[in-house]
C-alpha cells in the first residue's frame, strides 16, 4: 500500500492532506489509517479479529490515549487524528525500519512510504548525507533515523511521532527487556518455546490471510527451526528456498534438503553467482539506499519465491538474540577493569600477530578487541565493533579526503542504545538485535517484499518470543570454556539446539550453522573489470584519497578466495563491495543516471 501525506501546522489547526489506496476510518472524533495488520493484543478484555482492527485501535485510544500502542504487536503503520485535541500521531511498529520516511521544515511535515515522492514534492536538492555515508563505509548500513540524503529521515522501530500545538515530539515505546532467571524444568521451557513459535506463526498466517508460505532455508539452526515451526503451524506444504554457489564452502544445500524432506515440504534451489552482481542497481533503486549483506541472494530468492507464495519467512535475528558474539563478551570480562595503556598494548600485539601470521582466528580476535583499544570503549561502541568487514575510523581517515570524513556520533542517534560496563552483555544483544537485525538485514528484505507484493515475517521479531529468549540464563545461551569463547568455538545457541534436537538427530543439529555469507571476492575474481572500472570512477568522485585507493586495489589483486574461512576478514571483498554499492547509489540518486540504459555493470561503470 502506497501513501503520501503532508501536514501543515502553520495555522491554528493542523491540516493533513493525505493520499493512499486505502482510506481513513472514522470513529466519532477520531480518524484512523492502518497499513498492515495487528497480530496480537496484550489485554484480555479486547478481542482482536481480522475485520475489527481500526475499531480496536479507536477503543484502545479512548481508554489509554497514545499509550495504547504499548499493547499491540504486528507489522503495521498507524496514523491517528484526534480532532478533539487537534493532534495527529504516526505510529510505527516495533520492528520495521521502512514504514515511513519524512521531511520536516518550519512550516510543515511531509511523509511517505518512499523517499522519492518526498523529493518531488519538496523539490529538495539530492545532497548526500556524509555522516551516514561514513557510517555505511564503517558498517555497511545506517543504524540511525537519518537516511543517505540530507534532511530526509525515517521513523525507526518502536517509535511514534506526535503533532500538537505546532510541536513535533518523538516517543519511544518499545525496547528489548531482559529478565534472566534460572530454569527449573528444562523440558517444560523447551515446550513453552515451541508453543510461542507456533502462536507467533499461526497469528501471522491468520491475520494476514496467508494462502501459501515460503521460507528462506540456509540449512542453519535459525532457518531450520523456522521451517519446522512453519510446517507445524500451516495447513499446506511449506516451500523452502536455498541459495547455493559454485564455492562448496558456502553451501549447505544438502542439509537444507534434509530439513525440507523432514517436514514434507517443497524444496527449491537457487543458484547465485557473479552474473547476479548486475542486480545491484535494481536493488538500490528499490531500497533507495546502498545495499549490502546477503541482499543479492535474498532478492533473487524472494523474486523466484514470489511466483509461488504470498508470504516469505526468514531466520533473521536468531544468532543476534542468542548472543553469538561470545568472543567480545569474554574479552570484556577480562579487560573491563584493565587500564587503558594495557588494553592498547594488548590490541597492538594481537594486531601485529594477525598481520604477520595471516591467521583468520587472530583477525577475528583483533576486531573483537578493537573497541577496547580506546580510552572510553563504551562511547560509540557498536560502530567500533561492526567495522570488521568494512573500514575502521583509521582506515576511513586514509580512504576519504579530509572534507568528506565524518565521525558518526551514536549519542545523537534518536534510537540510541547505550552499551555500558555494568550491563554489557544485554546491551550488546539489544544493539545487535535492533541495529544489526531490524535496521540492517530486515530493511532490505522489507523493501524487496513491498516491491514484489509479498508478506515478510521473521518470527524471531515477535515480542513474546523475544521476551522469552531474553529471560533465559546465560548458562543456556552459549556453553564453553574461555578458550572456546575467545576463539569463537563455543557451543552457540545451546537452548535453541535443544529445541531442534526434539525433531532432528543430534548429529545433524551439531553439524549445521554456517553463516549466510556471500563469496564477493570470488565474484570479483570472475569479473575483474568491475573492480578496475569501479576504482576509476571512485578516483573521479572526489571523495577519496588516491593513494589509499591504489594501495587497496593492489592488495585486492594479490588476494584469493579462501577455501577454509567464510568470513575472510583480511580479504577486501566486503570492502570493495561496500564501495561498489555506494558508488552505484551515487550514480542512481545523486548523478541521476539509469542502469537500464546500459545492461551490465561493466558498461555502466565505464559510462
Amino acid at each position: 500500500m502506497k501513501f503520501f501525506g503532508e501536514l501543515n501546522y502553520d495555522s491554528k489547526n493542523i491540516k493533513l492532506e493525505f493520499k493512499s489506496t486505502h482510506k481513513f476510518k472514522k470513529f466519532k472524533d477520531v480518524k484512523i489509517f492502518l497499513n498492515g495488520k495487528i497480530t496480537d493484543i496484550y489485554l484480555d478484555n479486547y478481542k482482536l479479529t481480522i475485520h475489527n482492527q481500526e475499531k480496536i485501535i479507536s477503543k484502545l485510544y479512548k481508554d489509554y490515549k497514545e499509550k495504547f500502542i504499548n499493547f499491540l504487536d504486528g507489522y503495521f503503520f498507524i496514523i491517528l487524528i484526534d480532532k478533539k485535541t487537534n493532534s495527529v500521531f504516526l505510529f510505527n511498529n516495533r520492528y520495521s525500519n521502512t514504514t515511513c520516511y519524512y521531511y520536516q521544515s518550519k512550516k510543515g511535515f511531509v511523509f511517505s512510504d518512499k523517499i522519492n515522492p518526498i523529493i518531488k514534492k519538496t523539490k529538495l536538492t539530492k545532497s548526500p548525507n556524509m555522516d551516514v555515508i561514513n557510517l555505511f563505509l564503517n558498517s555497511g548500513y545506517s543504524f540511525s533515523e537519518k537516511t543517505y540524503l540530507k534532511n530526509i529521515n525515517r521513523l525507526i522501530p518502536g517509535f511514534y511521532l506526535k503533532f500538537q500545538k505546532k510541536k513535533i515530539s518523538f516517543h519511544k515505546y518499545s525496547n528489548m527487556s531482559f529478565n534472566r532467571k534460572p530454569i527449573k524444568n528444562l523440558r517444560k521451557a523447551v515446550e513453552k518455546y515451541e508453543l510461542l513459535w507456533h502462536d507467533a506463526l499461526s497469528r501471522y498466517f491468520k491475520f494476514n490471510k496467508t494462502k501459501s508460505v515460503g521460507s528462506a532455508l540456509s540449512g542453519g539452526k535459525d532457518t531450520s527451526y523456522v521451517v519446522w515451526s512453519a510446517a507445524n503451524s500451516f495447513n499446506k506444504p511449506i516451500h523452502t528456498y536455498t541459495c547455493y554457489y559454485q564455492y562448496k564452502l558456502f553451501n549447505e544445500i544438502d542439509k537444507a534438503y534434509h530439513v525440507t524432506k523432514k517436514v514434507k515440504g517443497i524444496h527449491h534451489k537457487i543458484y547465485v553467482d557473479e552474473s547476479d552482481l548486475d542486480l545491484l542497481p535494481e536493488l538500490i533503486r528499490i531500497s533507495e539506499e546502498p545495499v549490502l549483506s546477503s541482499s543479492i541472494a535474498l532478492y533473487k530468492m524472494m523474486k523466484i519465491g514470489g511466483e509461488k507464495v504470498d508470504t516469505i519467512l526468514t531466520g533473521d535475528g536468531g544468532n543476534n538474540i542468542f548472543h553469538h558474539l561470545y568472543p567480545v563478551s569474554e574479552i570484556h570480562n577480562y579487560v573491563k577493569n584493565m587500564p587503558y595503556f594495557l588494553r592498547n598494548i594488548l590490541y597492538k600485539s594481537i594486531k601485529l600477530f594477525a598481520q604477520v601470521t595471516g591467521s583468520e582466528r587472530l583477525w577475528e580476535l583483533k576486531y573483537a578487541f578493537y573497541p577496547f583499544s580506546f580510552k572510553n570503549p563504551y562511547k560509540n561502541y557498536y560502530q567500533k565493533l561492526i567495522c570488521y568487514r568494512h573500514f575502521t575510523p583509521e582506515q576511513r581517515k586514509g580512504l576519504l579526503n579530509k572534507n568528506y570524513f565524518e565521525t558518526f556520533d551514536e549519542t545523537n542517534n534518536l534510537g540510541q542504545i547505550k552499551i555500558e560496563k555494568t550491563s554489557f552483555d544485554n546491551d550488546l544483544i539489544n544493539a545487535r538485535f535492533v541495529y544489526g537485525n531490524m535496521q540492517y538485514v530486515s530493511t532490505f528484505h522489507e523493501h524487496f517484499a513491498k516491491e514484489l507484493n509479498l508478506n515478510l515475517f521473521p518470527p524471531y521479531q515477535n515480542k513474546k518470543l523475544m521476551d522469552f529468549i531474553c529471560s533465559l540464563p546465560y548458562s543456556l545461551m552459549n556453553k564453553g570454556n574461555t578458550f572456546q569463547r575467545l576463539t569463537n568455538k563455543a557451543d552457540k545457541m545451546f537452548f535453541h539446539k535443544l529445541a531442534l534436537k526434539k525433531h532432528f538427530s543430534e548429529k545433524f543439529v551439531e553439524s549445521i550453522g554456517l553463516p549466510f555469507d556471500q563469496p564477493f571476492h570470488g565474484w570479483f575474481e570472475n569479473r575483474p573489470k568491475i573492480v578496475y572500472l569501479l576504482f576509476n570512477r571512485l578516483k573521479k568522485r572526489g571523495w577519496y584519497n588516491l593513494k589509499f585507493l591504489n594501495k587497496l586495489y593492489k592488495e585486492h589483486k594479490k588476494q584469493q578466495l579462501s577455501k577454509k574461512h567464510i568470513c575472510q576478514l583480511s580479504n577486501h571483498g566486503y570492502r570493495i563491495m561496500t564501495l561498489l554499492s555506494l558508488e552505484l547509489w551515487c550514480m542512481e540518486f545523486i548523478d541521476d543516471k539509469n542502469y537500464k540504459q546500459y545492461g551490465s555493470l561493466e558498461k555502466y561503470l565505464a559510462s
